[in-house]
């Protein structure tokens, strides 16, 4: 296994944004834009991160 898995550093840093987006959204009380915005991010560093560990084998 590398020292640097790019894989686990899109998981963490998708569920980082997940976390992030449903805090500003709470925060809110509703979703706001800034939290959307943190919600996609999460979304997308969540889908490549599984697309990496798919197509990494």
């Amino acid at each position: 296994m590398p020292a640097f898995e790019p894989r686990l550093l899109f998981a963490v840093l998708g569920a980082v944004f997940l976390l992030l987006g449903a805090v500003r959204s709470l925060r809110a009380g509703a979703v706001s834009p800034q939290g959307r915005t943190w919600l996609l991010l999460g979304l997308i560093f969540g889908v490549m991160a599984s697309w990496l560990h798919w197509h990494a084998r």
